[in-house]
């Protein structure tokens, strides 16, 4: 970065000198290059299976973070990814963020209906297969928080319309050639400011 420094600098009534320039310059790179950003990720490359009981919610073990914000006010940004998740049974597939065991980001109640973040249901006459699985993407800010600056846990967790073994990171028949895949999932937490 290159500043030129001017001799004199006039704001307002008030008149900066070359010297009192540059110290401002200083203290303005040095804020700079002192803020940090407050990110935490955690990436989950195994292929697992999950036994899923409805309608409690099953994590995705592993696929967790915690973060200690800096401030009692900010908000956290979540960045959540599952990369790939098919299930047993031709039901829905559902997946929620949890902050510290509790759902968020999750759809407005409604009668029995569950509350979720994200879903995926086969379409009529539809039915999956082996071959089967969904990726899911879930970004929410946190606003609600109020762990102030103590330490504060976010994960994943699936449902759905009925027990199942889901097959996370990798399809349900997860055959040895180039027509199946697996896949990666993350998720990433980020503080915001106020």
């Amino acid at each position: 970065m290159t500043w030129t420094t001017p001799s004199t600098v006039v704001a307002g009534s008030t008149e900066l000198t070359a010297s009192l320039w540059n110290e401002q310059v200083r203290d303005n790179t040095n804020a700079i290059r002192d803020a940090q950003i407050n990110v935490q990720q955690t990436q989950v490359d195994t292929a697992t299976t999950i036994s899923y009981t409805h309608p409690t919610p099953a994590a995705l073990t592993g696929l967790s973070v915690s973060i200690t914000p800096t401030s009692s006010d900010s908000d956290i940004l979540i960045f959540a990814y599952v990369g790939q998740i098919g299930q047993s049974a031709d039901s829905a597939t559902s997946l929620a963020i949890y902050r510290d065991g509790t759902a968020i980001g999750v759809g407005a109640a409604a009668g029995n209906r569950q509350r979720q973040g994200s879903f995926w249901y086969p379409a009529v006459g539809i039915t999956t297969n082996s071959s089967s699985a969904q990726n899911h993407t879930l970004i929410f800010l946190d606003k609600n928080r109020s762990s102030g600056t103590s330490a504060v846990t976010y994960d994943v967790r699936v449902g759905g319309s009925g027990s199942a073994t889901f097959y996370w990171n990798r399809t349900q028949a997860d055959v040895n050639n180039n027509s199946q895949v697996r896949a990666s999932s993350q998720i990433v937490v980020m503080e915001v400011p106020v």
